[in-house]
C-alpha cells in the first residue's frame, strides 16, 4: 500500500489514539486498520506521555520539518523550533515512509499549536 493510500488510515488511526491533552482537530471519518491503530497507540515519549490524540498526528510536509544546527526542528506557530530529544519517538519501522508530527491543530489564531512528539522517518 502506498503512502498516499495510507493517509486516510493514518488520520483514522489517530482518531482512536489516547492523549493526556484534549485535541482541537476533529477526527476524520473512515475505516481503521488495526495494525496502524496499534502502532499509533504505541507512540509514547520517554516521560510516559502518549503522542497521539484525536486526529493529532500527521505526515509532515517538507516545509515543516528539517534538521538544523542543533538537531531536529519543526515549523510551529510561524517559527522554526528545536525539538527536544524528550519529544522524539524513534522507531526502526512504521506504517509510513515519512516523518510524523503529533500536535494540536488549532483553528483559532489566538491559540498556539502544541507539539506532542515527532517520529522521524528512519528509512532510507
Amino acid at each position: 500500500m502506498t503512502v498516499v493510500m495510507r493517509l486516510p488510515i493514518l488520520f483514522a488511526a489517530c482518531a482512536v489514539c489516547v492523549s493526556s491533552v484534549a485535541a482541537v482537530a476533529k477526527p476524520p471519518p473512515g475505516p481503521i486498520d488495526p495494525a496502524v491503530h496499534a502502532w499509533f497507540e504505541s507512540l509514547v515519549r520517554a516521560d510516559g506521555t502518549h503522542c497521539c490524540g484525536v486526529a493529532d498526528c500527521r505526515i509532515a510536509s517538507p516545509n515543516e520539518v528539517r534538521v538544523g544546527a542543533n538537531g531536529f526542528e519543526v515549523y510551529l506557530n510561524g517559527v522554526w523550533q528545536s525539538v527536544p530529544e524528550s519529544m522524539m519517538v524513534r522507531r526502526e519501522n512504521g506504517p509510513f515512509a515519512a516523518t510524523i508530527i503529533c500536535k494540536t491543530h488549532s483553528e483559532d489564531e489566538l491559540t498556539p499549536d502544541k507539539l506532542y512528539c515527532v517520529v522521524p522517518y528512519a528509512g532510507g
